[in-house]
């Protein structure tokens, strides 16, 4: 279910790609949430869009240190994009509230209460992206067996960026 500014949309896709990042020796993991919505009219326009969230967590270490937890308060950015009839209007949100429930296989369910907004959905994991040197630097701060061994690598400037896929179990 996702209602923006009490209207009722269905939900095209949410997938979910984390990212893992060093910050004074401790580990934070963003979670970048888009949710895409399908056309529908509204007031005698048609509109459609997403709804993107970010939230950066600290103590998370695996996929199932997600599970039945709730996050509030200034913990990341919600911006909702609608396209109003061929025109993009962004709204951007600080303060919001975003619970994780149950983890099967690769998707979760999550929920997200803030200013005109409210979802309630089940979304893919999709990836998780890190910048740490090795594998094995990356291990100590997080549990990849929720990954497939396998990554791609890329290199941009001096950084070298690691992508894990997530298993479809």
């Amino acid at each position: 279910m996702l209602k923006i500014e009490n209207h009722n949309f269905k939900i095209k896709s949410s997938e979910t790609n984390l990212r893992q990042r060093l910050y004074q020796e401790e580990s934070i993991i963003s979670v970048q949430i888009m949710t895409e919505f399908f056309p529908q009219q509204v007031d005698e326009k048609i509109v459609s869009g997403a709804v993107d969230i970010k939230v950066d967590l600290q103590n998370i270490h695996s996929l199932s240190n997600l599970e039945n937890k709730t996050y509030k308060g200034d913990i990341g950015n919600v911006t909702i994009s609608v396209n109003n009839m061929g025109v993009w209007e962004h709204k951007s949100l600080d303060t919001f509230e975003i619970t994780f429930g149950n983890k099967e296989g690769n998707d979760i369910s999550y929920s997200v209460k803030a200013e005109g907004l409210l979802i309630e959905e089940k979304t893919t994991i999709v990836s998780l992206y890190t910048t740490s040197r090795d594998k094995e630097t990356l291990s100590k701060h997080f549990d990849l067996k929720d990954f497939y061994e396998t990554c791609t690598e890329r290199e941009i400037g001096k950084s070298h960026i690691y992508k894990y896929y997530a298993k479809e179990n």
